[in-house]
């Protein structure tokens, strides 16, 4: 079975697909998400359903992208691809055309966000990344054994009222081996 995506939406934080297969769809066809992981040197299928709605062929599927994907291990670079099962198979997604998609922040992990796109082998992945976040040393103090520098952060990706409640620790640790802390 061939399924092909033949409309990609994205905005105001949901994401949007409308497709077709050359077979006819089951009522209880859905659509998941998965990535490969790896985690104690094992390797896994990290995988999500949701029910889409079809009619013969063709499907039609919406989600908020914060309730779409697993949130707690999100890494820089991880792709997440789109199938739809159908049958007791699963089938990948397939987009034949390109199109633009900005990224979406995620509501509970801010430093990250993630945008639809065409993956080389032509398969809809969401891409995940880490905002674009710039720290610059602004004025440092030591004083009674207390270090304080001060930092100014900037983001092109990250409003203003982000950085009204954030807290930074900076971390000092001791080289194996050396009594030089770095």
């Amino acid at each position: 079975m061939e399924v092909k995506v033949s409309t990609v939406d994205y905005y105001n934080g949901m994401i949007s697909l409308e497709g077709y297969s050359d077979q006819s769809l089951s009522e209880d066809t859905t659509i998941c998400v998965k990535r490969r992981a790896i985690e104690h040197t094992v390797e896994y299928l990290d995988t999500r359903y949701f029910k889409s709605k079809v009619n013969e062929k063709k499907f039609i599927f919406e989600i908020k992208i914060d309730q779409l994907i697993n949130t707690e291990h999100l890494e820089e670079g991880q792709v997440w691809y789109f199938y739809l099962n159908n049958g007791g198979h699963s089938y990948r997604l397939q987009i034949d055309h390109q199109f633009n998609a900005a990224y979406h922040l995620f509501s509970d992990h801010p430093l990250f966000k993630a945008k639809p796109y065409k993956a080389g082998d032509g398969g809809l992945g969401l891409l995940i990344q880490m905002v674009n976040l710039q720290a610059s040393l602004e004025a440092m103090g030591f004083q009674d054994g207390v270090l304080t520098p001060e930092f100014l952060l900037h983001s092109i990706d990250l409003g203003e009222e982000f950085f009204e409640e954030l807290t930074c620790q900076l971390v000092f640790k001791k080289k194996k081996g050396t009594n030089e802390s770095i």
